[in-house]
């Protein structure tokens, strides 16, 4: 029983150990120079090992657009900001998600399993300065499979921010299922936490146009 277990645990690391050296981030060899611009994003950007020596290259491509959302009737503000994936729990690392950092905040999904299909998820349901959530900066996965962004919004006036309606928390608890938004003011189908956004309350802002359930922060 000893000898097979030893041997069990061997092969268990010798597998671990070619499945590390099959990854090729132990080859990469950064570009002396950086790339340039492209006219043609679908070529991809040469990030490192630039194909010498018979060497896999190291791409940046682009797998989502604007116009493709707009043309199809998803509201998209644009901007996109910080990016994260669903690291945890089922189909871990399936979707990409990211943030519009603009006047008109909203998230996006992006599945990398169903040929980078791109959907809005969520989309403020109106504009400064009435019912607004906006520049979103943040792109968070929490251990428990929420997806969390924040409104990137401060003063600088000497007296402090005395009257800034920005500035708050989001978690969404169904990011990998929401549905996509062909509505720009709704937002039916995403889920928020369950603690009542202090900020909304505070401006009085209609619990029906914002998420009625939305953690926050003051900045």
């Amino acid at each position: 029983m000893r000898n097979k277990l030893s041997i069990a645990i061997g092969l268990a690391i010798a597998s671990s150990q070619a499945m590390a050296n099959a990854t090729l981030f132990d080859q990469f060899t950064a570009i002396p120079t950086s790339s340039g611009v492209i006219v043609n994003e679908a070529q991809g950007v040469i990030l490192g090992n630039p194909g010498t020596g018979g060497t896999h290259s190291f791409t940046a491509t682009s797998v989502a657009s604007r116009s493709n959302q707009l043309a199809i009737g998803q509201p998209n503000s644009g901007n996109w900001d910080m990016i994260t994936s669903n690291e945890t729990g089922p189909d871990a690392g399936r979707y990409l998600f990211t943030v519009y950092e603009t006047g008109v905040g909203g998230v996006q999904r992006t599945d990398t399993l169903n040929n980078y299909n791109t959907v809005t998820v969520w989309n403020s349901p109106g504009t400064a300065p009435v019912n607004q959530a906006a520049v979103f900066d943040a792109s968070y996965w929490t251990p428990w499979g929420t997806f969390i962004t924040a409104e990137e919004n401060w003063s600088t006036a000497p007296a402090g921010a005395t009257n800034n309606t920005l500035g708050r928390l989001f978690e969404m608890t169904n990011p990998n299922t929401a549905p996509s938004v062909t509505v720009a003011n709704d937002n039916s189908g995403a889920q928020f936490s369950t603690a009542t956004s202090f900020r909304a309350r505070r401006t009085k802002v209609s619990s029906s146009t914002l998420p009625a359930t939305c953690t926050s922060l003051t900045n």
